[in-house]
């Protein structure tokens, strides 16, 4: 999970929108395309969310476009077909209760680029690096 699908999942959708939008800039300067997918996909599903249907549909367009042109790089290819999953997959975001000390929070930052607030079970909060910033 990244910053801005913890935004939209939060309801956040215009936050989630900026940060997808960055990701998708990084993805396109590093030529990184199952990246810049992602970052098509999780537009359209924060798009979505804030009803915008003709926006929501050309990113999953230019998505499945993408995508298509990996799963044919792929087939032609097949020792990526017998790649293990955990090679492939994206960490979690750890959660944690908003009790916890700060110096904690910090540790998990160098293994992850953010950390899920919980309260009374409830997602309250997200913290990244820029926030720890803000507090030295």
């Amino acid at each position: 999970m990244n910053i801005g699908v913890a935004y939209n999942s939060l309801k956040e959708s215009r936050k989630a929108i900026e940060y997808h939008e960055e990701s998708l800039r990084i993805a396109r300067e590093i030529k990184n395309k199952t990246e810049e997918s992602k970052c098509y996909e999780n537009l359209g599903i924060a798009h979505n969310s804030l009803k915008n249907f003709i926006k929501a549909t050309a990113y999953h367009k230019e998505a499945l476009g993408i995508n298509k042109k990996i799963q044919k790089s792929i087939i032609d290819r097949s020792e990526l077909i017998n790649a293990e999953v955990d090679l492939i997959k994206e960490l979690p975001f750890p959660e944690i209760e908003e009790n916890w000390d700060i110096k904690d929070v910090s540790n998990l930052l160098t293994n992850y680029s953010a950390v899920l607030v919980k309260k009374n079970n409830k997602y309250i909060g997200i913290i990244t690096d820029a926030d720890l910033l803000q507090i030295s």
